[in-house]
């Protein structure tokens, strides 16, 4: 690969400047590194900005109880939100990133991105245009942990991770570990899934026999009533009757009233950045008066909080709200 051809890989990087593009080029460095390496970990602080070339990284986070959840990858063409938040309030890891397959990536040292997010406003904008596109990444596993129904989540992931085969070599505790729960939850739905005739199971290995019923369940909402009709017209094996199935599949904790919409939700979040960075990165004069500067970061906090619980305690008042 050319010195300088791995900037053509990243759209916003490809509308820099000139000078811009020759002083990370000189200034960063390609690095490859084998499969399950671990790129960053908890307490570290990052020394680079890495930008994908080759390969996928698994970002997740670990519980006090030892209870692990994935919270994205990160693959070709993209950057870590975590390290760019690390890098923009000089703060350690609070995640583990480990190489899934052999990466390429390009290293942007923490003085270079420093530098060219004070001095550059083109850079500054491809890193904020790409932090805001993996924060909905990021609200999009908070929603399906805090209100998605496990069946449903676990139907959508069995048909991603199969990437068109009906043949998966992935164990109940990575199963798990994917979607934020105990393995006991996930082996108990494997097995409701094969009585119903949508799957095979055997050690270490998933095999789909029914992935339409899959994906008409991983499409619905995740009501019983969804599940039970998918039951009943894919499988007349199904050995649940509708009353047990509802009673299983009810969920275990009641729901909250959320009533922010999606699109609500994500302007709530890149105002909530837009805040915070004008409060406490931007260097503005007008940030150094307290009072805009607290006054900014706290409402950007507000706005970042709404847009993941989805409840906004002013909408609730009025009897307002932006979702379905």
């Amino acid at each position: 690969m050319n010195d300088d051809a791995w900037i053509e890989r990243f759209k916003g990087l490809r509308r820099l400047p000139d000078e811009i593009k020759e002083t990370l080029v000189k200034r960063s460095q390609v690095v490859t590194v084998p499969g399950g390496t671990k790129v960053f970990g908890p307490g570290l602080e990052p020394d680079n900005l890495l930008l994908l070339i080759e390969g996928t990284v698994k970002v997740s986070q670990t519980s006090e109880s030892g209870r692990e959840i994935v919270l994205y990858r990160v693959e070709a063409g993209q950057s870590c939100v975590l390290t760019t938040a690390c890098l923009l309030a000089h703060e350690a890891y609070s995640a583990e990133g480990v190489a899934e397959t052999a990466v390429t990536a390009v290293a942007i040292p923490r003085a270079v991105f420093d530098d060219l997010s004070a001095t550059s406003p083109q850079f500054r904008s491809f890193v904020f245009a790409a932090y805001a596109r993996r924060i909905t990444d990021l609200f999009r596993v908070i929603d399906e942990v805090a209100f998605g129904k496990i069946d449903v989540r676990l139907a959508d992931r069995l048909i991603g991770l199969a990437g068109g085969s009906d043949e998966l070599e992935v164990t109940h505790q990575q199963l798990a570990t994917e979607l934020g729960t105990a393995r006991e939850v996930i082996s108990r739905q494997l097995s409701e899934f094969q009585k119903r005739g949508w799957i095979r199971l055997s050690r270490g290995r998933v095999s789909l026999h029914d992935t339409p019923a899959l994906e008409r369940l991983a499409a619905s909402a995740g009501g019983p009533q969804a599940l039970v009709a998918a039951c009943v017209t894919t499988s007349p094996t199904c050995a649940v009757g509708q009353g047990s199935l509802i009673r299983n599949l009810t969920p275990e904790r009641p729901a909250m009233t959320a009533n922010v919409g999606t699109i609500d939700r994500i302007f709530r979040a890149a105002l909530g950045v837009a805040l915070l960075w004008f409060a406490f990165f931007s260097g503005l004069p007008l940030a150094d008066n307290p009072v805009m500067k607290y006054g900014a970061g706290i409402i950007g906090v507000v706005m970042l909080v709404v847009a993941v619980v989805r409840v906004c305690p002013i909408y609730s008042i009025f009897g307002l709200r932006t979702c379905a």
